[in-house]
């Protein structure tokens, strides 16, 4: 399978198997890994800042930190995309788990309205 826009229903997140099969984690295994584990995780971006992108997936929430450096390469993609897939490296500090982000992709979301709609 060649994974590079995967497509979710935001109702049930259907393709949890898929993104399992693609090494992508789910946001609660997190805690489980250890400090400094290259990690794949993919959700919905809560909500927008400089550096910190909260995403949520359907087990939880992951703060993703992003260097400036990262922010200018991938702006567009960090200000237009509703959903992301995240490479990184898991980082625990003061009783936090963030992940350091090395590369964002776009996630394909598709609502219960696109597909009513055949979109």
């Amino acid at each position: 399978m060649r994974w590079q826009t995967p497509i979710c229903a935001i109702s049930g997140w259907c393709l949890r198997p898929e993104l399992d099969e693609a090494g992508i984690h789910p946001t609660s295994r997190l805690p489980q890994l250890a400090h400094g584990t290259n990690v794949h995780v993919a959700g919905l971006v809560a909500h927008r800042r400089r550096r910190v992108l909260p995403v949520e997936d359907e087990t939880g929430m992951a703060n993703v930190l992003i260097s400036p450096a990262l922010f200018d390469r991938q702006r567009r993609i960090i200000l237009d995309a509703a959903a992301l897939t995240i490479f990184g490296r898991l980082e625990r500090a003061g009783g936090a788990t963030d992940i350091i982000a090395a590369r964002l992709t776009p996630l394909r979301v598709v609502t219960g309205r696109d597909v009513r709609r055949g979109r």
